[in-house]
């Protein structure tokens, strides 16, 4: 059982989904990660939250396995540290991994980009690609990794990645927690089209709505929340057995 959340639909479900989840990072050593700053922010301290996020639990629940197709391809972004909780999301949503892609980051200069990390300074962020049914790729000559420049604001992502959708997958497309609008793509998020209102979460169907506050669903939310069947525990994670 999902969500409460209407997800945009389309006649024989979405041949091509891509995501970018508002990951849960629940890193307490952290200044920059989402969920760092929008402490801050409530203990007075910060400028401006980043965006909302969504516990684990809630990403697996989406109902994103109701309105893709039979035959489809998941384009799923996934921080290296939530890699596990990334290939829950993934298998709840019915798909299976494939092969992972990697965005290179660099600079405006062309240098290899210097990011955070408590071990590491990551440089790079990964795709999970992962596939329902049987859905061959349109192009079979694309490269599992490609170079592209950091953006501007956090988490924003490179236009490659959509190029690369594009020539190996089938449509009709859908991104999952788009900020802008792309022709040839239907988006659907808290922040779309980016910066986006009340008014425009109306117009894209989206119906979860978190408490800037406290970070939890609106009563009706944890409502449903409660009627959920029991949940299981999947890689170390709290997910809702799947009907």
């Amino acid at each position: 059982m999902g969500l409460p959340v209407e997800l945009p639909r389309v006649r024989g479900g979405w041949r091509c989904i891509l995501a970018d989840n508002p990951w849960s990072f629940n890193d307490k050593g952290s200044r920059i990660a989402p969920d760092a700053m929008t402490l801050r922010v409530r203990r007075g301290r910060g400028r401006s939250r980043l965006y909302r996020t969504m516990p684990l639990v809630w990403i697996a629940n989406l109902p994103v396995r109701e309105i893709a197709a039979s035959s489809a391809h998941l384009y799923l972004w996934c921080p290296s540290a939530l890699l596990a909780e990334g290939l829950v999301v993934m298998a709840a949503w019915g798909f299976t991994l494939k092969t992972t892609i990697v965005w290179d980051k660099v600079t405006k200069h062309g240098k290899s980009a210097f990011g955070a990390g408590h071990y590491f300074r990551g440089a790079h962020e990964l795709v999970l690609f992962g596939v329902r049914g049987r859905c061959p790729a349109l192009n079979r000559s694309q490269r599992t990794r490609f170079e592209a420049p950091v953006g501007d604001e956090h988490s924003s992502k490179p236009a490659r990645l959509y190029e690369l959708a594009e020539l190996v997958s089938p449509g009709p497309r859908l991104e999952l927690f788009a900020r802008e609008e792309r022709p040839g793509w239907t988006g659907w998020g808290d922040e779309y089209p980016k910066g986006g209102s009340t008014d425009d979460e109306r117009r894209t169907g989206c119906r979860l709505h978190l408490s800037p506050a406290q970070g939890r669903p609106d009563p009706p939310v944890r409502r449903a929340a409660r009627e959920r069947p029991r949940a299981r525990r999947a890689g170390g994670c709290l997910v809702s057995a799947q009907p």
